[in-house]
């Protein structure tokens, strides 16, 4: 079965056929080159040096710019708002049940928990559902 190499394979061998080949040439060699066509080496390293630094912005801004894009798109996203599991009515009975209950627990819960009345029913849902996420009760729990 005859194997096809894709155009970046073929690219990857090509350079690093041309870096086997820069290394395996004597600095003596280079030196000679660099002297009989009269370039300046320290400018060639320079050169090369802001070109590495470029090269490195550029990826460091492309990676930035993903990571916000990622993070707008979490923000973004939408958000299932918490459902009710069960009616209001049936989770202020079982908040208070369990508050009265336990007389202890009075003692080591907040004022805002212990005055379950005053809570609004957005709150009272969110702690029924904290209390189905503890694995206290199941989902659906009614008396």
């Amino acid at each position: 079965m005859k194997k096809t190499i894709s155009k970046i394979e073929k690219l990857d061998t090509f350079a690093q056929r041309n870096i086997d080949d820069l290394f395996e040439i004597s600095d003596e060699v280079i030196m000679a080159e660099i002297e009989e066509e009269n370039i300046d080496a320290e400018e060639i390293v320079i050169s090369v040096k802001q070109s590495y630094e470029n090269a490195k912005s550029v990826v460091g801004k492309s990676r930035l710019a993903a990571a916000r894009k990622n993070l707008d798109q979490e923000i973004l996203a939408p958000t299932s708002p918490m459902k009710p599991v069960v009616n209001i009515e049936t989770a202020r009975k079982f908040l208070n049940k369990i508050k009265d209950e336990n007389n202890s627990l009075s003692k080591d819960i907040t004022l805002a928990a212990r005055n379950l009345d005053n809570l609004s029913d957005a709150e009272i849902l969110s702690i029924y559902s904290d209390f189905i996420e503890l694995g206290v009760f199941d989902e659906g729990y009614s008396e």
